[in-house]
């Protein structure tokens, strides 16, 4: 870290595995606090790993800071992988435990043992993630009806078209249809002139002799 920190410029990206770990946690925190800052400071990229509430919350209150993290799925104690960006993890530690069989009244002991600033931090964040989880839920939700609701759209169009095509048909029959009727009608009207035509030159003739 000393090296990192003296060395560090804008273009370097910083890879730092649970700064301030292995010395008292409330030490840790401030310090890795304070090597974040003087990183931030200089436009350094970091990527940092941590279990301190105290650099969740850090992290949360600082702008150029992101919090993220990876589900973890409580009911099979396994991750699962998904990464979360903006939601900080939390440790689970005594869900964890009680899971795992450890004795409740240990469990329940040591809940009271934390501190209740740690406790409310983490049970926000267990509240940020059920939201997450809720609104990533509603998202997909929403999606599905997007695309059920666009094969509607697709299919009355699909319908529309066929009915615009039939109509077309009809028409063009009907318009064929009606044209041949003229058509029929107009010669039989010229043939019936003419028939007269001839009937009354004969009349004519017929009256001259």
């Amino acid at each position: 870290i000393v090296r990192i920190t003296g060395e560090a410029t804008g273009r370097s990206l910083i890879l730092l595995d649970e700064l301030g770990a292995g010395t008292d946690p409330g030490e840790g925190a401030a310090l890795a606090k304070a090597v974040l800052n003087h990183l931030l400071s200089r436009n350094v990229k970091i990527i940092a790993t941590t279990h301190y509430g105290e650099l969740k919350e850090f992290a949360y209150l600082t702008d150029g800071i992101e919090n993220a993290s990876v589900e973890f799925d409580l009911e099979t104690l396994r991750p699962t992988y998904h990464l979360q960006i903006g939601i900080p993890g939390a440790s689970n530690a005594f869900s964890i435990a009680a899971r795992l069989g450890l004795d409740a009244a240990i469990v329940a002991e040591a809940r009271a043992n934390l501190a209740s600033h740690s406790e409310a931090t983490d049970e926000l964040i267990r509240r940020i993630e059920q939201s997450h989880r809720e609104a990533a839920e509603q998202r997909r939700a929403a999606e599905r009806s997007s695309t059920d609701a666009g094969s509607l759209r697709r299919r009355d169009e699909e319908q529309l078209g066929r009915l615009d095509s039939a109509r077309d048909r009809v028409e063009y029959k009907a318009r064929a249809k009606a044209e041949a009727m003229i058509t029929t009608y107009s010669r039989k009207l010229d043939h019936t002139l003419e028939q007269l035509a001839v009937q009354k030159k004969d009349s004519k003739r017929a009256h001259d002799l």
